[in-house]
Parts: C-alpha cells; sequence; structure tokens
C-alpha cells in the first residue's frame, strides 16, 4: 500500500497535536496536585518587647516601623508543595496585625523579627548615658494550630542585643600637671601654659593643651590605664651654683573609672632627659 506525502503530512500534524494535548494534560494534573486553598482566613497579631530603658522597671515596645515576617508553610495547604506563604507587618506602639490562610485542621504561624538598632538608656551612676546596641530575636516565635476564624495573639521579646563595635566608654576628667621644671627651687611647677600632652594606650591616642596653672581636661577610656606625655626645658645644676636648661620628657600614668568634676593632680615628676 503506498502512502502518498500528503497523508504523511496529515499523520505527522495528528501526532503533533497529540504530543501537545498530552502535554496540557500533564500540565494540568500537575498544577492541580500543587492548588493551595487559601480561602479560609484567621487574625494573628503580636506585641513585641525589647530591654532598652534601663533607668524604668519592665520592657519597652520595640521601635515603630521594625518589620516582622509572618510566613506558613505551604505544606500545611497541601502536603504536595513546597515553599512558604508570606507576608510583612511593620510595628506600630509594639504591636502588628495580619490577615493570613488557613486550613479547618489548623496551621503552625511564625514570626520573625528583623534585628534593629537603638541607643539604650543606662542605668543610674553608669558610665555612659547610653549604649547604641544591635538586638537581634534569636530562635522561633509560632502559633500553632490557628483555625479560621480566629483572633490568635502572640508575646515576642528580643533576647539578644549587643554594643556596637565602634562604641568606646569613655569617661571625662579635670587634671593639674605638675613637674619639676626647675632645680633651683624645692617646689614642682605648674606646667607651662600651651604645652602639648599626648595620652594614649595600646590602640588609642589624643592630644591636649594645657591651659593656665597647668589645667587641663581629657576624655580617657574607662577602667584602662593611660599615659600623659609631653616634652619640656629643665633647668638643672650642673655644678652648684651654675645650671643649665635642656629638653626633658616627662610621664605620668591613671587609671579612672568614672567622670568626675573633681581636680586630678598628675605629678610627672623631674623627667628623663630628651636631647
Amino acid at each position: 500500500m503506498m502512502i502518498t506525502m500528503k497523508k504523511i503530512v496529515r499523520i505527522g500534524a495528528l501526532m503533533l497535536a497529540s504530543a501537545f494535548l498530552f502535554a496540557g494534560c500533564q500540565d494540568e494534573i500537575q498544577t492541580s496536585e500543587l492548588t493551595l486553598d487559601l480561602s479560609k482566613k484567621a487574625t494573628v497579631q503580636a506585641y513585641l518587647y525589647a530591654e532598652m530603658d534601663l533607668t524604668h522597671q519592665g520592657l519597652e515596645f520595640v521601635p515603630n516601623g521594625t518589620r516582622v515576617l509572618i510566613s506558613i508553610p505551604n505544606s500545611e495547604f497541601n502536603p504536595s508543595a513546597s515553599g512558604t506563604w508570606m507576608d510583612t507587618a511593620y510595628v506600630n506602639n509594639g504591636f502588628i496585625q495580619a490577615t493570613v490562610p488557613v486550613t479547618n485542621a489548623g496551621v503552625t504561624v511564625q514570626f520573625i523579627p528583623a534585628e534593629f538598632t537603638y541607643d539604650q538608656i543606662q542605668p543610674f551612676g553608669a558610665v555612659s548615658g547610653v549604649i547604641p546596641k544591635l538586638y537581634k530575636f534569636s530562635g522561633t516565635s509560632t502559633l500553632g494550630a490557628v483555625k479560621p476564624g480566629q483572633v490568635r495573639t502572640q508575646q515576642i521579646t528580643y533576647n539578644s542585643q549587643e554594643a556596637l563595635s565602634n562604641h568606646v566608654e569613655t569617661v571625662h576628667r579635670k587634671f593639674e600637671a605638675l613637674a619639676e621644671l626647675d632645680e633651683t627651687n624645692t617646689e614642682l611647677e605648674y606646667v607651662p601654659t600651651n604645652t602639648i600632652i599626648t595620652i594614649y594606650n595600646n590602640g588609642w591616642s589624643t592630644t591636649v593643651t594645657v591651659g593656665g596653672a597647668g589645667k587641663f581636661e581629657a576624655d580617657v577610656p574607662v577602667g584602662e590605664t593611660v599615659t600623659f606625655r609631653f616634652v619640656a626645658s629643665k633647668r638643672y645644676y650642673t655644678s652648684y651654683p651654675d645650671t643649665e636648661t635642656k629638653n626633658y620628657r616627662y610621664t605620668a600614668t591613671g587609671t579612672y573609672y568614672e567622670t568626675s568634676p573633681v581636680l586630678t593632680t598628675l605629678n610627672f615628676g623631674g623627667g628623663v632627659l630628651w636631647e
């Protein structure tokens, strides 16, 4: 039996059409297996707290605008489904509220609060009035068996806080600087006006300029030993009563734990020859 070219074309077209139809059926079957019924609804809400003011008892509401991710596994609606249903809520006066899809059997709703930074108010007597801190919520916060028509409420407390790495606590101190600058008398002298004093420790330094009567002020790291150093001219005896003047380097140290208005005396002693 001879098959004409026209018949071959017709048979090919029919086979191609059948293939498209079969593929369409396959897509329809897969889609129907992953259909999620999101028609049933419930309301979830949460209050969010953090320790942000150490001068008050109790916790404070987290800042307005803090983002909270709300999620439900898609498998709660269809065991064959993967992925997650998600929504986002933003804190207002410590509170969030959202409408979520649920099932008659109940679903598990997870809250994922975002990190935030805040200048935590420190307690009375603290070195710093505030310390910038990073607040985090670790672990999970969930509401289980949330069913249609319910209004469910959760309380969430941020359970991790850490000072920002660039925060350094300092104390403010007032000083008067004395040194042996003239051996021809028995008294120590005030360090001269306009003398530059370098204050430093391992990893930090600053300079200050001495005012009248050897006075200066400085912010220094709390609880760390700091060194004060300057160079000045010193009059000393070569052979009594002859004197000479040369540069000497003077050094003193101190450790300070609180800000104080009280004048602290630094005795730099006789120094060492520095020329």
